[in-house]
């Protein structure tokens, strides 16, 4: 249950991050187009897909990095493989799909922490897991 609850307020720590480089992203975006610059297809798209890549290369360098995103640090927790090594650019890949499917399906797959084995669907389809690190007293 712990675990649950810990993964959670990570990941709106986390969405606080994301809202903070989305709105710098929208200023980059309004500073060289212009306003309204959503209003046509061509800029629309173009910022939908720098904001995705934005996103994953903020969790992937996180992972890579240290195994932890800003709200995944303020809670103690990491990411590693099943053997608990660190993650690599395929894990990375994978773990990202499998968190966007989780996303679409309103992170129902988060109840997995709610089990014994205590792995969210992300984690069983990319064969990672979340991990709890002691405090150093």
């Amino acid at each position: 249950m712990r675990l649950f609850l810990w993964v959670n307020a990570a990941f709106i720590y986390d969405l606080l991050i994301i809202m903070a480089l989305s709105f710098l992203l929208s200023a980059v975006f309004t500073m060289l187009t212009g306003e309204g610059f959503y209003q046509y297809e061509p800029w629309r798209s173009l910022f939908q897909l720098v904001w995705v890549l934005m996103i994953a290369g903020y969790y992937g360098y996180s992972w890579q990095k240290s195994g932890q995103t800003i709200g995944m640090k303020a809670w103690r927790l990491r990411v590693v493989r099943q053997d608990g090594s660190r993650l690599n650019n395929r894990d990375i890949l994978i773990r990202l799909s499998a968190a966007t499917l989780n996303v679409l399906l309103l992170n129902l797959g988060w109840l997995g922490y709610l089990s014994k084995a205590g792995l969210s669907l992300t984690d069983k389809l990319s064969a990672t897991r979340i991990e709890r690190i002691e405090k150093n007293s």
